[in-house]
């Protein structure tokens, strides 16, 4: 399990907002800002040599001892990513059009999922529950997790919701295969699993599962309700979170369904609404994290992770950077060193010149589309107004108006150490041919791209060594605190909801209620070793399950 005792984490999660103010400088300085003050000459480190020591916490005696010291400061803080041990995994009915990625998270995460309600079964088996047994599967995007789920639970219905109606739509073809190229038992399933296309809000959500269920025409048993996400973008894990404890918690609202558990795999923190962190008082509370907000860099670097960088090497005889990681470093580096190139004052002997424009500019304002329906930002879109709706369309999109009840947040997002540059702008994305044939070669190319040329004799005389060696020290280091800023995210969620159950559960005791008891844990859900990188569910039910 990802989480300790509440006081433990309550201390950790306080550490690491200490930690992350402490490195600010750290993640406002992006290695395209040119900004290499905040690496001093003794922590130009080449990364293969820093990943060593992050990832052993041993040996090391090459660093210097404040390097060492900010690098063990981190291991101690960030949340141990070892997945958990599960025995016996029950096999998938299917694994067809799966990669080995998805298929290593639907497997585990279905069949942790049948873990979670067994225990909340009173008999130990699904026999119970199962025939009140409803599971949401927010965000489901193809649906390989809903119908592993109905293939585990054969009397349980299933709503697959996403706010994509592409995706929708492929789960819903997927379905919807001719008879005669399905089985009765995948069949029966598909006949099991509604699909509905729309935004997740808190209130949508429950509005969704209220409508889903409706008004039993047999009000005993009341129907129980599982909520799961894998990988629930954004904001979106935490909108979750809100709904769920909404229906554990409001007793105001005559709903014809009870919360049984929710299991939520968060991602793309970059993408969350700025007051989604901190959430919890523990964190609000404390000074760090109130004086030094998260600048906008630190969301995308909760997304790194670098305890899988190395691989055994059998050339080598040791462990090395891989290879893709060798290559996403050299395209970092070599893009800040072309913009420091093209920052300078040049005086009377210029590095370059502008060239006349030719065909090659052709591409330039050519219009990308983004496959899904679903804005970024969902947030700042502007909202549609009532009656400009198309008749013609159908069906028709789906809107982006803010949340019901507003979010409001004192700790703005400052878009700081995100590196966006003009010339970086203009350069856009290269082709990984551009960086793998040499320094010369990538200056060729990104000269061609920004319509330059060359005015040196020799290109390779552009290249400085030392600066290269700080800005490979500048990522590296940022990329180690993106562990420690996804624990603090983690962590934060975890006490949040402590909190508010414990408020209401002291609330219902005082009133002489007998209400459920909630337990809530981090739970290392994936191994990822596998490329799983969010591997960490969030698990709210009466009774979590243990493995030995």
């Amino acid at each position: 399990m990802a989480s300790d005792s509440p006081t433990n984490d309550v201390l950790r999660v306080r550490h690491l907002a200490d930690l992350l103010a402490n490195h600010r400088s750290l993640l406002t300085t992006h290695p395209n800002d040119c900004i290499l003050t905040v690496i001093s000459d003794e922590w130009s480190v080449s990364s293969e040599d820093l990943t060593h020591y992050y990832a052993a916490g041993v040996g090391g005696d090459y660093l210097p001892k404040d390097l060492r010291s900010f690098i063990d400061n981190i291991r101690a803080l960030q949340i141990p990513r070892e997945p958990i041990h599960m025995p016996n995994l029950r096999p998938l009915p299917t694994t067809k059009g799966m990669s080995p990625k998805k298929l290593h998270e639907v497997h585990r995460m279905a069949n942790y999922v049948k873990d979670v309600v067994d225990s909340n079964d009173s008999r130990g088996g699904a026999h119970r529950l199962e025939g009140q047994l409803h599971i949401v599967d927010v965000g489901a995007g193809q649906g390989y997790l809903t119908r592993a789920l109905g293939a585990l639970f054969p009397r349980a219905r299933l709503l697959a919701l996403d706010a994509d109606h592409g995706q929708t739509e492929g789960a819903e073809r997927r379905g919807k295969l001719p008879e005669r190229r399905l089985d009765t038992f995948t069949a029966e399933i598909n006949n099991r699993i509604d699909h509905k296309t729309m935004l997740v809000t808190p209130d949508s959500l429950l509005q969704a599962v209220d409508d889903w269920i409706g008004q039993p025409s047999d009000p005993e048993p009341r129907p129980r309700v599982l909520f799961v996400a894998l990988h629930a973008c954004g904001s979106l894990t935490p909108d979750m979170l809100k709904a769920f404890l909404s229906s554990v918690t409001d007793s105001n609202l005559a709903r014809a369904w009870d919360p049984l558990a929710i299991i939520a795999v968060g991602c793309c923190y970059n993408l969350m609404y700025p007051g989604d962190y901190p959430l919890s008082h523990a964190v609000r509370s404390y000074m760090p994290a109130t004086e030094y907000p998260l600048p906008t860099s630190a969301y995308h670097l909760a997304a790194q992770i670098p305890l899988t960088w190395l691989h055994e090497d059998p050339k080598a005889g040791e462990s090395t950077l891989r290879p893709s990681v060798q290559l996403a470093t050299r395209k970092i580096v070599w893009r800040a060193l072309l913009g420091t190139l093209l920052s300078k004052s040049h005086d009377s002997t210029p590095l370059y010149r502008r060239r006349e424009k030719d065909s090659e500019d052709k591409e330039e304002g050519k219009k990308v589309l983004n496959s899904s329906d679903v804005p970024v930002k969902w947030w700042v879109q502007p909202r549609s107004e009532p009656g400009t709706e198309n008749a013609d369309t159908s069906p028709p999109q789906p809107t982006f108006d803010r949340l019901i009840q507003a979010k409001t947040s004192d700790y703005a997002t400052q878009p700081l150490g995100i590196g966006i540059t003009e010339a970086g702008l203009r350069l856009g994305k290269l082709p990984d041919s551009a960086y793998t044939n040499g320094w010369q070669h990538f200056l060729n190319t990104a000269g061609q791209r920004l319509g330059i040329q060359w005015e040196v004799e020799d290109v390779k005389d552009l290249r400085d060594p030392v600066l290269e060696k700080q800005v490979e020290s500048l990522h590296t280091l940022r990329c180690f605190l993106g562990s420690a800023i996804e624990s603090a995210i983690l962590l934060d969620r975890l006490q949040w909801l402590r909190e508010e159950l414990s408020i209401w559960e002291g609330l219902s005791e005082r009133d002489g209620g007998k209400d459920t008891a909630w337990d809530v844990e981090l739970v290392n859900l994936f191994d990822q070793a596998v490329g799983s990188g969010r591997n960490i569910g969030v698990v709210i039910a009466p009774a979590i399950p243990s493995y030995g």
